[in-house]
């Protein structure tokens, strides 16, 4: 039988196991500020830009977190905290006056000073940015102007209502960057400087990331180990061996090699996030058909992809909102595995066959859940056709040049208002014809004129956006995904869960006496 363990109820498990799954969690090695953190990654960054449209979503982010200190930080859950900003919030009803105050004394990792002036370029450069990231493009797009009031006071004005701008400042629209490095001739992307934990002592495009500890960052260097290093291993097995081997100190692994690892003596931590696998859909070609789209949820043995791929560290879900959030309807529809429902509506279609190109990103982990899921589609009369590329090349689809179908680890927003218009608004990344119904855009509009002060009446509308979705199978969410990471008991402590994003945030991961990699 297989145990299912919501995500509260899993946090709340790993915290009270120091993080692990092992029965016998082993006793911290003390921490050595002196060692190296040495993490092994599953996709790399073509480059260090926090605006670039590589660094999205759960892609690569680990670096970014630690070289760029955001104007505003997020707890593990989500929840909103100071960072370079101090005090921050809407000054005007109508939600498009946005007054950030900032925190004095800060200096980036070149000795430039961090005032309103810094802020005033990093949003501007966002602004002008030639091909600027989904985490930035909608809320950089909707800044009429961005202005010091004084020398750390920062006013923003937006066009059009937003009230999810603080947690967009808390990603990577509000990462800072040094003023000195966006002028220089070597540009942000190769040579970056930020004002974060750590500093880069060198970077290898798809390879990895050397970074030393900041002792001068505002909060202080806490029990950060000296070095940390992000190297980018693509295979599942080759990241293990590494890390058996003590080339490493923290893997991430993927759910098959659980039992492996704690096999081999390992200690593994299995980290819930928001994060889904989610088939993104261009409904310009055969998926414009709301039954074909229907057709396909249907075919989807949900139940059974998350019991063979993910070995019990998933659940299925049809919402882009997994069961264990507040913002997930109680009232959507539900799509169980029906494959002979999903041929009747084929048939009531006119297209009792139907073939769908998918856009396929190379990676062990994406081959294996298409491959699946391709499998069952056949099953009812759909016909996948697979075009493999490089994750790196994610902006085909995007684009809407390439691909019917696009599948991808959705990280998730704490603000369920971006989750909702990078999935299926209006000028939505990942649905590339853009949105499905006029009555979907208006409730998205709708939301993003209540603050999130009002609480009540912003779930409210975020749960009937939701159900919408689900019934107009705007996107297609298949299973939840966790971050899972091995490393030797003991040796590696912080590996907090992150349910605001699926994006690791490994900054604050201290190393123990005798654990840094040989």
């Amino acid at each position: 039988m297989r145990l299912r363990i919501s995500a509260v109820a899993l946090v709340m498990l790993l915290t009270a196991c120091g993080g692990g799954t092992s029965d016998d969690a082993a006793e911290a090695a003390p921490v050595d500020p002196n060692g190296e953190l040495v993490y092994l990654d599953a996709s790399g960054n073509l480059d260090l830009d926090p605006a670039g449209s590589q660094n999205d979503s759960s892609f690569a982010q680990t670096g970014l977190y630690a070289i760029y200190e955001r104007l505003l930080t997020m707890t593990p859950e989500g929840e909103l905290e100071p960072g370079l900003a101090t005090e921050w919030g809407f000054v005007n009803d109508e939600l498009t006056e946005f007054e950030l105050t900032l925190r004095d004394g800060v200096t980036f990792h070149d000795g430039a000073e961090f005032n309103a002036d810094a802020v005033v370029k990093n949003i501007e450069r966002s602004q002008n940015h030639p091909a600027p990231g989904i985490a930035v493009k909608d809320g950089a797009e909707n800044i009429a102007k961005v202005e010091a009031q004084d020398e750390m006071t920062v006013l923003i004005t937006l066009k059009e209502p937003d009230s999810g701008l603080a947690f967009r400042l808390a990603t990577q629209l509000g990462m800072m960057i040094s003023p000195d490095a966006i002028d220089g001739s070597t540009g942000v992307d190769l040579d970056p400087v930020g004002a974060g934990p750590y500093m880069v002592d060198s970077y290898e495009p798809n390879d990895e990331t050397v970074m030393s500890r900041f002792d001068d960052f505002w909060d202080g260097p806490g029990d950060r180990p000296a070095k940390f290093t992000a190297r980018y291993v693509a295979d599942d097995q080759t990241r293990l061996n590494s890390l058996r081997s003590g080339e490493a100190n923290l893997a991430l692994v993927s759910p098959r090699q659980v039992t492996e690892a704690e096999n081999s003596g390992l200690e593994v931590t299995v980290n819930p996030t928001s994060s889904e696998w989610v088939m993104y859909l261009n409904t310009s070609g055969p998926l414009k058909d709301l039954k074909v789209r229907q057709a396909v949820s249907y075919a989807l043995d949900r139940e059974g992809l998350a019991e063979a791929l993910s070995f019990g560290t998933a659940e299925p879900v049809v919402q882009v909102f997994p069961g264990d959030s507040p913002y997930s309807s109680p009232d959507a529809v539900d799509y169980p595995h029906d494959p002979d429902k999903a041929k009747e509506l084929l048939a009531e279609a006119g297209t009792p066959e139907v073939t769908l190109s998918w856009l396929l990103l190379n990676t062990p982990e994406y081959l294996q859940l298409a491959e699946a899921i391709q499998a069952q589609l056949a099953d009812v009369g759909i016909t996948v056709e697979f075009e493999t590329v490089d994750v790196s090349q994610i902006g085909l689809y995007t684009s809407g040049e390439v691909g019917d179908v696009m599948m991808a680890r959705w990280g998730g927003r704490a603000d369920p208002l971006q989750t909702l218009e990078v999935l299926v608004g209006e000028n939505a990344s990942y649905a590339p014809a853009g949105v499905i119904s006029p009555d979907l855009a208006d409730k998205i509009v709708e939301i993003q004129g209540i603050a999130d002060s009002d609480a009540e009446a912003r779930t409210t509308a975020v749960q009937e956006a939701s159900a919408l979705t689900t019934e107009l199978v705007a996107t297609l969410p298949v299973i939840t995904r966790a971050n899972i990471y091995a490393a030797e008991p003991g040796c590696v402590l912080n590996v907090n869960p992150y349910l605001g994003s699926g994006a690791p945030d490994l900054r604050d991961v201290t190393v123990g006496e005798g654990c840094s990699p040989s």
